[in-house]
């Protein structure tokens, strides 16, 4: 993360009014046009723009006024994010089905579309946090939740003292990966 992304953090969690002012409006002039450009492309107005951003900006304030939480990523492609997230949410609320202009082409998203496009995205959020565990706790997690790996297969591959220990590893791993997850990381149960 760039030196100045650290300082607009920084500024976002000081409870100082006019420092999170300041670092609202370096992100407005660093964002927005990107945002309503996506905004305006998959049949939004400016004004649409402007309430995605709005909603964008109070979502990123909470988040990093929780106690520990990073980003893995650059602060202008965060928000970007979770700009394009608020924008499909509010579409997703209009109808189940809808318009995404794409090339100059537009296509139909029907409901299983739209569950394909959040499963990948959950996929690709799920392995970005697991690219901020060790490499350790990343591999043991891979092999067992994504490799349908077995304790037994996992330790002996990565020459873990015992069974007992990959076991305790997996489980701090995976509570690690919760913490940074939040509550997004329902899907692994503790069934297995």
């Amino acid at each position: 993360m760039a030196k100045i992304d650290g300082e607009l953090i920084e500024l976002l969690k000081s409870g100082d009014v006019a420092k999170q002012d300041v670092a609202f409006k370096h992100l407005y002039e660093h964002s927005f046009k990107a945002i309503k450009t996506m905004v305006e492309n998959n049949f939004g107005s400016g004004m649409d723009a402007s309430d995605v951003f709005q909603e964008t900006m109070v979502a990123v304030y909470h988040n990093f006024n929780k106690p520990g939480y990073e980003i893995n990523c650059g602060l202008k492609t965060y928000v970007y994010a979770v700009a394009k997230n608020v924008w499909l949410k509010k579409q997703r609320k209009k109808k189940p089905e809808f318009q995404l202009k794409e090339n100059h082409n537009s296509i139909t998203l029907t409901e299983s579309h739209i569950e394909v496009l959040e499963e990948k995205e959950k996929y690709d959020s799920i392995h970005g946090l697991l690219d901020s565990l060790e490499e350790e706790c990343k591999s043991i997690l891979v092999q067992f939740y994504f490799d349908g790996k077995s304790i037994k297969e996992i330790t002996n591959k990565l020459k873990i003292k015992s069974e007992s220990v990959t076991k305790n590893k997996k489980s701090r791993c995976l509570k690690k990966l919760k913490e940074l997850a939040g509550d997004f990381l329902n899907i692994f149960g503790t069934n297995r």
